[in-house]
């Protein structure tokens, strides 16, 4: 197997558009002229799994539980595709063996490879990543909009070590608030900017033969929600790899360090782009400290399998109904409070009879010693706060705000 020079191949960030399949134009066409907003708001994996559902519906193309990728690669392909993402924790080593052994795959990734803007990682780290979701358990979390708010006021301390953050599945993915709302966007160059809606999460250790090998990583695939766009299918991604050298490193050097190393070996991107993958990038490491605080709130809210349990029960005259509602909806975890934390502290001023303005008091996490001796080591959330709500009328829009690296 080849041996990488580190970070050049598999660590990217690059969107991708709306043709997913040039070998097969039948379906990929009937998606770019398709709208359904019901669908597009989805989060993505939900949104590819409803999109080829409705085309399957639509135009004759009978997929069943597999996608539309069958049509691309062929079935002996994508079988021998899925075995490997079971046995592989990278995705590095997948492409290489399925280009050397499988020739429609080795011309899909040579088409990727050719699209304006886009590199062959960039065109399918997305879809492998997908594949493994779907194959691998579908964790799916989903941050209320009351935990949004509170982490898009939340700083990441210097001193939180990268050991911290950790995925709890090997593949996952996390949907931010609402899908839709977002105050961080993505670039595709064909259809502007898309709202950032979530990211599939893979982490593992690095395998023999590449030159980071024993380390773990994570890498993050960014996806923009196609809501208000032309298709089903029009959205974007972005893509990058964290290794962790030093597990005692803090979260922000390791990020910075990945960041950094993308621009040193060519992949520099513009400074919209720059600050928008940070601020995407950042924002999921918030979220992965929150899921390893104590106070973490999870709720299972399953209502896929629920309606799943009511179409076993139904006759065939009633499943058509249940049936298109069942691509329309998705179990998941959702983390965190209904709403962010209030203080009504400042109330009229005594002498001046004038209030207070409404303002948010960032929060942090801290890296908090504590047993015996303070030998052992817990994440803690001190929440943001919003001040003297009790005399604002709606709470104030926040600021962008962008954490800056080493020298910025």
């Amino acid at each position: 197997m080849a041996t990488p020079a580190r970070g050049s191949l598999w660590r990217h960030h690059r969107p991708y558009g709306t043709r997913m399949t040039p070998h097969q134009p039948g379906p990929a066409e009937i998606a770019a002229s398709d709208y359904d907003p019901a669908i597009a708001r989805l989060p993505h994996p939900y949104r590819l799994m409803a999109a080829m559902g409705h085309i399957a519906e639509t135009s004759g193309y009978k997929l069943g539980a597999d996608d539309y990728h069958v049509l691309a690669f062929g079935r002996v392909a994508y079988d021998d595709l899925i075995r490997m993402l079971a046995t592989e924790s990278m995705n590095q080593p997948v492409i290489e063996r399925m280009c050397a052994k499988h020739p429609s795959f080795r011309a899909f990734v040579g088409v990727s490879s050719g699209l304006p803007g886009v590199t062959e990682q960039g065109q399918i780290y997305w879809l492998l990543d997908y594949l493994r979701w779907r194959f691998q358990g579908k964790h799916f979390f989903q941050t209320t909009m009351g935990l949004e708010a509170g982490l898009q006021n939340t700083d990441i301390a210097e001193g939180i070590p990268a050991a911290m953050v950790r995925p709890p599945y090997p593949i996952q993915y996390i949907q931010c608030g609402d899908a839709v709302s977002s105050p961080y966007h993505l670039i595709n160059p064909a259809s502007g900017a898309h709202v950032f809606e979530g990211a599939y999460v893979l982490t593992g250790v690095v395998p023999p033969g590449y030159p980071e090998s024993g380390l773990r990583f994570i890498e993050f695939v960014f996806t923009g929600t196609a809501y208000g766009k032309k298709d089903n299918l029009d959205d974007a991604t972005a893509a990058i790899t964290l290794t962790v050298h030093d597990e005692n490193a803090t979260m922000l050097e390791v990020l910075e360090e990945a960041l950094n190393d993308d621009d040193a070996r060519g992949l520099k991107r513009e400074a919209a782009e720059a600050t928008d993958i940070r601020q995407c990038l950042f924002h999921l490491c918030k979220i992965l400290l929150y899921l390893n605080t104590e106070k973490v709130v999870k709720t299972p809210l399953n209502e896929r399998s629920e309606l799943q349990v009511r179409l076993a029960r139904v006759g065939a005259g009633k499943r058509g109904k249940l049936e298109r509602q069942l691509t329309r909806t998705y179990d998941r975890i959702v983390i965190g409070a209904k709403t962010p934390p209030l203080s009504g502290g400042g109330g009229p001023a005594i002498d001046s009879g004038r209030h207070l303005p409404t303002f948010w008091r960032r929060g942090h996490f801290r890296n908090q010693p504590y047993g015996e001796g303070r030998q052992q080591h817990r994440i803690i959330w001190i929440e943001p706060v919003l001040v003297n709500a009790d005399v604002a009328v709606s709470a104030p829009q926040s600021k962008p705000y962008v954490i800056k690296g080493p020298g910025e």
